[in-house]
């Protein structure tokens, strides 16, 4: 289910739906209660796209995944749901069940964006196994910003893949959604470079990701082709591996890599991307760890 506010459903006007199914679908749009749409006008309603898309929800009980492009006003309808706290005679029907979430993010009203930590608050109510968020950008805070007031503590998250693509992230970002994960299994990560937001260093990255060393089986980390000549990537690389004890996949641009990486035995494919130096170092280190036992399962590598 994907939503867009200039969809198809803007051109929707009341003489096209059975006046018994438009007075149902204004009930059930007040249930909700969007909040800052004016319901009595007519086709308001449905003219929202996200207040449509929340009805589809609410009332889907056999919904597993969830692909949705949402502003602050849609991420709260959609954190209310889930809390049950808009209608409690309706509850999100699909909650025990729901499993994957596709979230694309983008500007809401005042030039305001979605924070992290008010998705991380959606994903604390949700038993999901993976989250792909994709063109989040960090924003301060405006004076016109409506704050999220919901100071509730975030419950730890049962999630076990989480993937970042297309967004510029901060490290408190990233530090909010990965310190709140029991157990990471899979983690991709595409990082996208802005002039008011400087890039993460590859040796920040490593210490956000150290405490879920014991549990990661697959790994990628990618840069954006703008932020590759970053100062912060000129003497830097990613540190040793070697402590995260399962790793498998391991999928990472040369920027991240050493002339003598080190690598965990559990290795099994080994992926090196946008090689823009002599990767012959790298490789000649890692065929030494192999013949001498150190990488007793690693099958295959990969360049780019």
């Amino acid at each position: 289910l994907m939503t867009e506010r200039q969809s198809k459903f803007g051109a929707i006007g009341r003489q096209g739906l059975p006046a018994a199914d438009i007075h149902l679908l204004e009930r059930e749009a007040e249930s909700i209660n969007p909040g800052g749409t004016n319901l009595s006008e007519s086709g308001t309603w449905i003219a929202d796209s996200v207040v449509f898309s929340m009805l589809i929800i609410s009332r889907t009980p056999n919904l597993r995944t969830l692909a949705i492009t949402l502003d602050p006003q849609g991420l709260s309808l959609l954190i209310g749901l889930a809390q049950g706290r808009i209608n409690a005679h309706h509850l999100l029907s699909c909650r025990a069940r729901f499993e994957k979430l596709h979230l694309r993010c983008r500007k809401g009203r005042c030039d305001e964006r979605i924070n992290m930590i008010s998705i991380a608050r959606l994903l604390s109510l949700l038993p999901l196994t993976e989250i792909l968020i994709s063109d989040y950008c960090a924003h301060r805070q405006a004076s016109n910003t409506k704050i999220d007031t919901d100071v509730a503590p975030l419950r730890s998250l049962p999630i076990s893949t989480v993937s970042l693509s297309g967004s510029f992230i901060e490290v408190t970002d990233i530090d909010a959604l990965i310190g709140l994960c029991r157990k990471l299994v899979a983690f991709y990560y595409c990082q996208y470079g802005s002039q008011s937001i400087e890039p993460l260093s590859p040796q920040r990255l490593y210490s956000l990701l150290f405490c879920q060393r014991n549990s990661l089986r697959v790994l990628q980390l990618s840069l954006y082709d703008l932020i590759a000549s970053s100062p912060i990537f000129s003497d830097s690389q990613f540190g040793s591996l070697k402590d995260f004890v399962g790793l498998e996949y391991l999928i990472l641009d040369q920027v991240y890599f050493s002339f003598t990486p080190q690598l965990p035995p559990s290795l099994k494919h080994l992926t090196i991307r946008e090689c823009r130096s002599p990767a012959a170092p790298s490789l000649v280190s890692i065929a030494e760890c192999v013949l001498n036992g150190q990488l007793p399962n690693l099958q295959i590598i990969c360049l780019h």
